[in-house]
């Protein structure tokens, strides 16, 4: 068998299996990009924005969170490859809050406990924003876990859509 004809076989059985997929309802995907990272950092909630008490009432995010934003996106880089570019495509994100816990027992177990997970993702949304991905408007899905382990730390996974 030469090559023309095994590739036309190949294209044949790809045909087949996207009808068939097709048919059963099932998403065709040749391959999907995916991106893991895991930032050694304790998650911090993101907090509604506050407003001075004098006249003109300025709005302000808590210094806290501005001081944390700064060190999650330096260890990001630090885990990025020099080339990296922000994606500018759709997205689906899944976190992992992971919050530090001595008792061994509670390791792996949700963790239902303040800090809301809403306001954990807008923290982590805002800080990967510029670097993982241009703007948070390409985040099409997003999922969320709150747990405990040994050690504090975020796992981002980003599906390339």
């Amino acid at each position: 068998m030469n090559f023309i004809s095994q590739s036309i076989i190949f294209v044949a059985y790809i045909v087949f299996f996207m009808y068939i997929s097709t048919y059963y309802g099932a998403r065709f995907v040749l391959c999907k990009t995916v991106y893991k990272y895991t930032i050694d950092i304790r998650p911090k909630a993101k907090q509604s924005t506050r407003f001075t008490s004098a006249k003109n009432h300025q709005c302000y995010t808590d210094h806290k969170i501005l001081k944390w934003t700064k060190e999650f996106r330096a260890k990001l880089i630090n885990n990025l490859h020099k080339r990296w570019k922000p994606l500018k495509q759709k997205v689906s994100i899944k976190y992992e809050f992971i919050f530090k816990n001595a008792k061994q027992k509670t390791w792996g177990k949700y963790k239902d406990t303040s800090p809301d997970i809403d306001n954990l993702c807008k923290a982590a949304n805002d800080a990967i924003k510029g670097i993982l991905i241009d703007d948070d408007k390409y985040i099409v899905s997003q999922q969320a876990i709150k747990l405990y382990s040994k050690e504090d730390c975020i796992c981002i996974e980003l599906e390339l859509l």
